[in-house]
């Protein structure tokens, strides 16, 4: 049996990493070794960019220098669709990293021949049997073990564990995929 205890806080750029681990977690049942992509940078890129579409139609079409003015205001309202959609969605993935990040208290995860026991000592209990797990991957600030289902629980640990819990998989025989980070 492996216990590991730990009441660290989880710092902002864990907390990024595994939102952006949940938003892509389709692509990762699919190929778990695929990189992330960082939502915390396209959301604002496409807030941006489409300002910046509407700015440029909007002065276009004032100034009467486009061809197709039905085609202009589908233009335009889709951008604007596109903004909004961006805003909504920048909010809902900070939201998430800050629920994240306000976690306190102490979170005890024990490891044993059927599976893993999850206590986070302010209600939430969680035991997954190995059967269940789809990979165990280390990321640049975290590791995972994700479900098969998507309606599974993945559990994210820090990334200074990886090597104890690789090593106790192997001891007791756990047939779980390990996917190492490549620098």
């Amino acid at each position: 049996m492996l216990t590991i205890e730990t009441s660290l806080q989880t710092r902002k750029s864990q907390a990024e990493e595994i939102t952006n681990i949940f938003l892509q977690y389709r692509n990762l049942l699919k190929k778990p070794e695929c990189k992330l992509r960082n939502f915390f940078l396209f959301c604002p890129i496409a807030m941006v960019f489409s300002l910046v579409i509407i700015a440029v139609l909007g002065t276009l079409m004032a100034t009467g220098h486009t061809t197709n003015q039905a085609m202009d205001w589908v233009c335009l309202f889709a951008m604007l669709f596109l903004f909004f959609f961006s805003v909504l969605m920048f909010r809902t993935v900070r939201k998430f990293r800050e629920t994240l990040m306000k976690h306190n208290g102490t979170v005890t995860i024990v490891f044993d021949e059927e599976g893993i026991d999850y206590d986070d000592h302010n209600g939430k209990k969680l035991k997954a049997g190995w059967n269940t797990m789809l990979f165990l991957r280390e990321f640049k600030e975290c590791i995972a073990f994700l479900p098969k289902e998507s309606t599974g629980n993945g559990i994210f640990l820090e990334r200074s564990e990886f090597n104890k819990i690789v090593e106790y998989m192997d001891a007791i025989g756990v047939d779980v995929p390990v996917i190492r980070r490549e620098d």
